[in-house]
């Protein structure tokens, strides 16, 4: 990996955590992730004219990318009903790269050498690591735990599925840009069928929220697909994930939470592992 993908990957995380903070300051998330990925859609339409059409075979890649981000969703939502948040998003994130480097393994036979899998190994404990407070396991209930690791399982499937799907489109940046034109369709669809009332109030009230969240999110997941396009699947994603230390680091200073010498211990191992994948 390039210093220069390695650059634009971590400030690919930044902006990922950024704009999930800004989900979280929010008064409904749910309806707030549409609005965002609606937005984010409407940035896609303008750019869809200066890519490469997506033929049979990517849209059919669209189409099994969109469930499975549905059913991410679906789990994550789960999961957060039966547990906290800072106990369940590292556990489901830092999960999803090593589950990734099997699948990118078997499927498609990309192996790593020993150094790249000490590496994800890092990355993805120190991660893993965040959803514990002072050394100890978290209290999470058994079920907040199962939801999690499921919703990593879509994690790697659909990080695996987009990766295909960009070097299998004439062009990354064609995959990306109407995988967020669909995805726009169906959050804000969605958002309009189950809580129409919701959606219209807070896309007048959070619009500048909402703008913001939608670009960095496009931006963000623009750079991962080139990415995984150009390289190592596992890498770039265990990369990506780092956007969990990110969003500790924006909670302890402009949220006011609590960091601690655990976390500080387990962002040191993923930045450990984030220089070991550069050797």
């Amino acid at each position: 990996m390039t210093l220069l993908a390695l650059v634009l990957i971590l400030a690919a995380a930044l902006m990922h955590a950024t704009w999930n903070s800004l989900i979280k300051l929010s008064g409904d998330g749910l309806v707030t992730t549409a609005l965002m990925m609606g937005i984010g859609g409407l940035i896609g339409i303008p750019v869809a004219f200066f890519v490469p059409f997506p033929n049979l075979e990517v849209w059919l890649v669209l189409g099994v990318s969109g469930l499975v981000h549905v059913g991410y969703i679906f789990f994550l939502l789960r999961a957060y009903s039966h547990g906290d948040l800072s106990k369940v998003y590292p556990i489901a994130r830092g999960t999803a790269p090593l589950l990734l480097a099997l699948v990118a393994w078997i499927a498609i036979g990309e192996g790593l050498s020993n150094t790249g899998i000490v590496a994800i190994v890092l990355i993805s404990g120190g991660i893993i690591s965040l959803s514990y407070s002072n050394g100890r396991a978290s209290h999470a209930e058994r079920k907040a735990v199962l939801y999690a690791f499921a919703t990593s399982m879509f994690i790697a499937s659909y990080t695996f599925i987009d990766g295909f799907g960009a070097r299998l489109a004439e062009s990354p940046h064609s995959f990306v840009v109407w995988l967020f034109i669909t995805q726009g369709i169906v959050f804000v669809g969605a958002a309009l069928l189950f809580r129409r009332g919701a959606f219209l109030s807070l896309a007048k009230q959070e619009r500048f929220r909402g703008a913001a969240g939608g670009v960095l999110s496009l931006a963000a997941y623009w750079i991962v697909v080139w990415a995984l396009a150009a390289g190592a699947m596992a890498p770039v994603a265990a990369l990506r994930e780092t956007s969990v230390v990110f969003a500790a680091i924006i909670g302890a200073i402009f949220l006011k939470e609590s960091f601690g010498i655990w976390r500080i211990v387990a962002a040191a191992t993923v930045a450990a592992g984030v220089l070991l994948s550069q050797v």
